[in-house]
């Protein structure tokens, strides 16, 4: 039977030292890892500027009882009652589903689904806007298959609710820029040019990385333009220098406001609006952060996707968009008194 040696004291202390050294490495990374990752330095270094007021620190729609609500279409029907319709994503249906308010502010718990996946380990749907034109509602929205891919896709209706889908996407990924993904379509109607404009978001399929325009004299057939219209901002101090998303855009007195995503890493989105005389050339000097993460609210990560509402009765602008923490995304609103 071989002898057992004894350790030297100066053995017993290099071992407690690196018994020291290796809690102290443990406890450092698991207080890291206890952080949101989201939540870095630059999360709260870009407030909000112009005259934007925060409704509430608290959504206005969603709760743990409806789960993450998502990239909010907002309008008032104008056919009908003119009450306010918020076409959202309500992601654990892999659908699109509408809220009705009175005052787009207070919304009815009951919501009506618009369009559901029945397969959605397959496919979901999400990401709809409408353009109401001459008596019909137009939904352009995104069915994403396989998470690998995403196209849009349209339909029409008479009162915004039932709808006649068309079978196949009117916009697939196919430009170098698109990648994987075309998503997030906002489409308007210019009236000067008489012609279709849809901005929509492409690139990567979990977050789009550029904004792209494609144009149509019917709404059903569309011309893209071969480069994006909007990308990441080239200063790289700027809030919207990593990527940029979703818009919504619309022309008031000849000018194209531009509501968008910008980026400033994966996981913080801010919401930007800059102005344009043809849509296509932004100022990007003259911009205003319209929504940001708020330490205090619900939004404490990322702010995502505006849908912007003009309230002319009121002389009011409101601004919905989806807050993020941490997993949890719901609709907050911000408000803006008398003109842009």
């Amino acid at each position: 039977m071989k002898k057992i040696r004894k350790l030297t004291p100066e053995a017993w202390t290099i071992l407690v030292l690196l018994a020291i050294l290796l809690a102290a490495i443990t406890f450092v990374f698991l207080k890291s890892r206890s952080k949101p990752a989201a939540q870095t330095s630059s999360t709260y270094a870009h407030k909000t500027s112009g005259n934007w007021q925060k409704y509430s620190s608290t959504q206005i729609l969603g709760d743990s009882s409806t789960g993450s609500l998502f990239d909010p279409y907002c309008m008032i029907d104008k056919k009908y009652d003119k009450k306010y319709r918020c076409y959202v994503s309500k992601r654990n249906e892999a659908s699109i589903v509408l809220y009705i308010s009175s005052d787009g502010i207070n919304f009815d718990d009951d919501y009506i689904t618009i369009l559901k996946s029945d397969k959605p380990d397959e496919y979901i749907y999400n990401r709809a806007t409408i353009l109401f034109r001459n008596g019909t509602y137009y939904m352009y929205y995104t069915k994403q298959v396989n998470n690998t891919k995403s196209y849009i896709y349209r339909a029409t209706s008479t009162d915004g609710i039932s709808f006649k889908f068309d079978k196949n996407p009117i916009l697939t990924p196919a430009l170098d820029f698109e990648k994987e993904s075309v998503m997030n379509p906002d489409v308007i109607y210019n009236e000067k040019t008489n012609q279709y404009m849809m901005y929509y978001a492409a690139g990567e399929i979990y977050e789009p990385d550029v904004i792209g325009l494609a144009t149509s004299s019917d709404g059903k057939t569309w011309t893209k333009n071969k480069e994006p219209v909007l990308a990441k901002n080239p200063d790289k101090k700027a809030a919207d220098s990593f990527k940029v998303g979703a818009t919504d855009v619309f022309i008031k007195d000849g000018i194209f406001y531009v509501f968008y995503i910008g980026y400033t890493d994966i996981d913080t989105g801010r919401i930007f609006m800059i102005k344009s005389n043809d849509g296509i050339n932004f100022d990007r000097q003259s911009y205003e952060i319209v929504a940001a993460p708020d330490a205090n609210g619900f939004d404490k990560e990322s702010a995502y996707k505006p849908s912007v509402v003009h309230d002319e009765d009121n002389n009011r602008w409101l601004l919905y968009y989806n807050g993020r923490t941490e997993d949890r995304e719901y609709i907050g609103l911000y408000i803006r008194n008398g003109d842009l």
